[in-house]
């Protein structure tokens, strides 16, 4: 089913876009209610790239609304920390993956909306560069250049916060 092969895909797309479950939930779910709407107007070969366009698309429109409220937040809720430590059997290993995903979350968000894009793409969800290149409508080389350029900045966003950090050692 089209819902179980795509929806993985955007939630995971928006929640490093927006760091924020609920608002990865909210576009996952308007993005497949858009795709049952518009389902017979959409070639069955262009699906994919419909969902990528719609995906990135309603994730810059929650991202601007956000910002422009200010009440952005790139943290997880205290419900969200405790329904899912919860859930996990080993509160240190759990601990230790939420303290890097909450960095590197935190850290996305530094970036411009097309380098998150691009790394989000790249890195998280392993896209190849000339996939990126035609859904993004740039040339190969602008992507590979938006790439690592946001690999630069996330590397120097979390090597300060890794420094600022008190219970986190570098060695």
């Amino acid at each position: 089913m089209l819902v179980d092969q795509y929806k993985t895909w955007i939630y995971t797309y928006a929640y490093y876009f927006l760091a924020r479950e609920e608002d990865a939930q909210d576009v996952c779910q308007n993005v497949l209610i858009r795709l049952w709407k518009n389902i017979d107007c959409i070639q069955s070969e262009s699906i994919k790239a419909w969902l990528r366009r719609t995906t990135r698309n309603a994730c810059i429109d929650i991202y601007r609304r956000n910002k422009r409220s200010n009440t952005y937040i790139d943290s997880m809720t205290t419900d969200e920390l405790d329904n899912r430590a919860a859930s996990d059997n080993n509160p240190f290993e759990y601990a230790h993956g939420k303290t890097l995903e909450t960095l590197i979350t935190s850290a996305l968000q530094q970036l411009s909306e097309k380098q998150k894009s691009v790394v989000i793409m790249r890195d998280i969800q392993d896209m190849p560069y000339r996939h990126i290149a035609k859904f993004m409508n740039l040339p190969l080389g602008t992507v590979k250049v938006l790439v690592m350029r946001g690999r630069r900045k996330l590397r120097e966003q979390l090597i300060n916060k890794v420094k600022g950090s008190k219970d986190v050692k570098i060695s």
